[in-house]
């Protein structure tokens, strides 16, 4: 019986140390894409792309524009070609940084052919961590993908931004 009676305090002691005074709940940060896909382009007829951040929610008419990136060929941007019949152009960032972020919305344009898309209402699953050790209370987590998206006035129920078709 004191056996048992010490196991079972030994176990509490080790649940009670594990557990956390400390710990704490943090949402993770906006959900983030990193690649740009593009269908029925040309690579060569994808020399810049431009994208621009606007306030998320508000029509782009009267929206703030928050940031802009200009990817350009051989400069800021990696092209890669899917090997596929259908031309698949998929776009990157040299520096490995995200093109899009769930914060905001945006205009996505090719000048060479006239292309221009709208892409808003981006909902993240949300997602949150728990941190149990003080030290490493910072948000080292992202929403990893999206309930859905908006191109053009198309409502888009996918977990990424969808492929850019001209």
């Amino acid at each position: 019986m004191n056996k048992k009676l010490a196991a079972i305090l030994l176990t509490l002691y080790v649940l009670s140390a594990a557990s956390c005074e400390d710990c704490r709940t943090v949402a993770c940060d906006p959900y983030r894409q990193w690649e740009l896909t593009l269908y029925d382009f040309m690579p060569e007829s994808v020399d810049l792309v431009i994208v621009k951040a606007y306030e998320k929610g508000q029509p782009f008419s009267i929206a703030t524009r928050k940031d802009s990136l200009a990817l350009k060929k051989g400069d800021n941007m990696i092209l890669e070609e899917d090997g596929k019949d259908r031309l698949h152009v998929i776009v990157r960032r040299k520096d490995n940084k995200h093109i899009f972020d769930s914060r905001y919305d945006y205009v996505v344009e090719i000048p060479a052919t006239g292309s221009r898309w709208e892409i808003d209402q981006l909902t993240d699953i949300q997602q949150e961590m728990e941190y149990n050790n003080p030290s490493l209370q910072r948000k080292t987590c992202n929403n990893a993908q999206l309930r859905s998206s908006r191109v053009n006035g198309q409502l888009i129920e996918r977990p990424v931004i969808p492929a850019l078709t001209r």
